[in-house]
């Protein structure tokens, strides 16, 4: 997760020194698109609970962007996506596995530069919010017992915050299309927990997903 950061955040100031000539070089130029993937999804529970041991699981998530170039460099995202958080599950005090899917809409707006000549290289980096949609815990059968879901509405909060960033390529396709490889990671900083117990833990989320997409460029 560190080095990730540091990769962004290095790869930010390299690309700001070597472009600072032409940083007011207006392109006027929006984009549209489409991007969706899979990837890895995390709970980070602290202080844990004794008897669930939480593990990864695979994450899905799919949704639209729009984008501003500022200029060849610089540009500002903002995206809206679907997305499967949560994670696998082990219950020791019942012998049995499960999952926690929690539902969101994620956000992000990030801030993005890229560089090369025909195929571009980029980093991109923001904030992002989650709007809640659904969680529930499903447990496997168990000692005799039946499958079961559980309905978490009321012990999750309905928006989540973190930082999102990641890397990619840009594969042009013809004179206004282009396609779209990323591996970006959405780091939650906001306890999602709305359990009333006491001492209870904090629950914060994490997704790190490989995306492909495809854009639309239109002239202003």
């Amino acid at each position: 997760m560190l080095s990730l950061k540091f990769f962004v955040i290095n790869s930010f100031a390299v690309t700001l020194i070597l472009t600072s000539s032409n940083l007011f070089a207006q392109t006027f130029k929006w984009e549209f698109g489409l991007e969706g993937g899979a990837g890895i999804r995390t709970l980070r529970i602290d202080p844990k609970y004794p008897s669930l041991e939480t593990k990864a699981g695979v994450s899905y998530t799919g949704g639209i962007a729009g984008q501003y170039n500022i200029n060849d460099v610089w540009s500002v995202k903002l995206g809206a996506s679907y997305e499967i958080k949560g994670s696998d599950l082990e219950r020791t005090d019942i012998l049995t596995k499960g999952k926690i899917n929690i539902d969101y809409v994620s956000i992000p707006l990030l801030l993005k530069a890229k560089f090369g000549k025909k195929i571009k290289f980029f980093v991109n980096a923001g904030p992002y919010i989650g709007v809640y949609l659904s969680s529930k815990t499903k447990l496997d059968a168990y000692s005799g017992n039946p499958e079961i879901e559980i309905d978490n509405d009321s012990s999750t909060k309905k928006t989540d915050f973190g930082i999102s960033a990641g890397f990619g390529v840009e594969i042009p396709v013809g004179q206004n299309g282009a396609f779209t490889i990323e591996v970006r990671d959405n780091l939650g900083l906001k306890n999602i927990s709305e359990s009333k117990e006491t001492n209870a833990p904090e629950i914060k989320l994490n997704t790190a997903n490989f995306m492909i997409g495809y854009v639309f460029k239109f002239e202003k």
